[in-house]
């Protein structure tokens, strides 16, 4: 109201338009705002919010799936959106851009991944400042298949655990390792039988190069063992220029190891060795024996299988490695005879699995000319020793002793020469193949397949921390 007596307000006549132009521009930025694609608050949803693949190994192959994305509200229509995922490279999206509702479509490699789960997302955010976001957890299980060979547990029969012992020790079945049994057998309390496992089917696809014959290993009753090995001495020179290199310089064999050997056959016996500070990995690591020489023993996977009455070789050049359990180790008594006198030894069990091991043959003539083949010890574990060797002039680390055995000598020689390969850290002596090719034809010939039978170069890594005691 306007009092009386006062005059009423005016404005001038150029404010009153621009009073009105703003007032109509904001009434038109309002209207404008329930039908424009670029707002905000267009609603967006997936059709599901996970998705979930299972297959076998034998199985794998690439797998495709979709959701829905939908989109609702006035401009949705006219609305753009875009996927994007966590980066899995098992994972790619084939359709992850559209306007208006549609379908997000992805594809999954499972060819390439190894057993174990896999979890990645897919986002799908609409393309406008603030616009919405939605989520899918996509993930990827794969399954063992059943394996060719598998580890049973068993009590001792009556008398069964000395004889084992004598056996090994008088076969030479763990080469270097063999005295140890004298006492390790005796404190394991149960025994191990490997056997072919009736759920196994052989692959219907042929080989590259031809059909895989089966491997004959474990056929006859074979037997396993894990070893858990550290050998620390001192490899490097004292420089007097560098102040901080005198004294003791410690360097370290380190390794986990799975041994099989023939009791119808003592000369036939297998390993796989990794070099490595960890006691156990849940993931595959990928056997490469020649890749395992050229480190010196140091790092990566060896593996191989010799039959010394015949002089036939095989070589792995391909397969996984797992080791899931490693650990109920009793405690640590001195090794009191044998190439390893005075280290230490307790004894264990270890889980894991050899998968799809590949050995062509190297030497000989005994078949197959390539064994493959998986062996499955996680369920029931195998008995493992746990051996610690502090050489001289290293110390030992309480409540070790000092090792003085001809094995770990030999081992510590084979390491300062640059000429440890998996054979060697089997505790296999080159001696044994005297087939092999001499050096200088070697470096003539430079193939892959002789390079894998002869000593490697290796430039001793300083400082490598070892695995510890018990």
């Amino acid at each position: 109201m306007t009092k009386p007596g006062a005059r009423p307000l005016r404005l001038p006549r150029f404010a009153a338009v621009l009073f009105l132009l703003a007032l109509g521009a904001v009434t038109a930025q309002g209207g404008c705002g329930k039908d424009s694609p670029t707002q905000s608050s267009v609603p967006l949803a997936l059709s599901a919010s996970s998705r979930a693949l299972s297959l076998r190994e034998d199985s794998l192959r690439t797998a495709t799936d979709s959701v829905a994305v939908v989109l609702s509200g006035t401009g949705a229509s006219s609305t753009h959106w875009a996927a994007t995922h966590g980066g899995g490279s098992w994972l790619t999206l084939t359709s992850a851009t559209g306007t208006g509702s549609g379908m997000l479509r992805w594809s999954r490699d499972a060819a390439a991944l190894t057993s174990g789960t896999y979890v990645d997302t897919i986002t799908v955010a609409l393309q406008v400042a603030g616009g919405a976001t939605a989520r899918i957890v996509d993930s990827v299980t794969v399954r063992d298949a059943p394996a060719q060979y598998i580890a049973v547990r068993r009590a001792w029969r009556a008398g069964e655990r000395d004889s084992v012992a004598a056996y090994i020790v008088s076969s030479r079945a763990l080469d270097e390792f063999s005295d140890i049994a004298a006492q390790a057998v005796l404190l394991e309390d149960s025994t191990v039988d490997v056997v072919l496992n009736p759920a196994w089917h052989p692959a219907g696809a042929a080989h590259a190069g031809g059909p895989v014959q089966p491997a004959p290993m474990f056929q006859a009753g074979w037997s396993a063992l894990g070893l858990d090995i550290l050998v620390v001495f001192d490899s490097f020179p004292d420089n007097p220029v560098i102040p901080a290199s005198l004294g003791i310089q410690r360097d370290s064999l380190d390794w986990i190891s799975v041994r099989w050997w023939n009791p119808a056959d003592q000369t036939w016996k297998g390993w796989a060795i990794r070099g490595t500070t960890a006691s156990t990995w849940s993931a595959y690591q990928t056997i490469n024996t020649a890749a395992f020489d050229a480190s010196g023993g140091r790092s990566g996977l060896g593996a191989g299988e010799a039959r010394l009455a015949s002089g036939t070789y095989w070589e792995a050049d391909g397969g996984r490695y797992r080791l899931t359990s490693n650990g109920g180790y009793g405690a640590f008594s001195q090794i009191t005879s044998g190439p390893y006198l005075g280290g230490d030894v307790a004894v264990g069990t270890m889980g894991g699995r050899l998968n799809n091991l590949t050995m062509p043959r190297l030497l000989g003539t005994d078949t197959p000319t390539t064994e493959v083949f998986t062996f499955d010890f996680a369920a029931a574990t195998i008995p493992a020793w746990r051996i610690r060797c502090y050489f001289s002039p290293v110390p030992p680390v309480s409540p070790f002793h000092q090792c003085t055995g001809a094995a770990a000598a030999a081992l510590v020689k084979a390491a300062r020469e640059h000429r440890l390969t998996a054979r060697t850290a089997a505790g296999l002596e080159d001696a044994a193949f005297p087939l092999l090719l001499p050096l200088s034809r070697r470096q003539r010939t430079g193939g892959r397949r002789h390079r894998r039978l002869f000593r490697s170069g290796f430039c001793g890594r300083a400082g490598q921390t070892p695995r510890g005691g018990p």
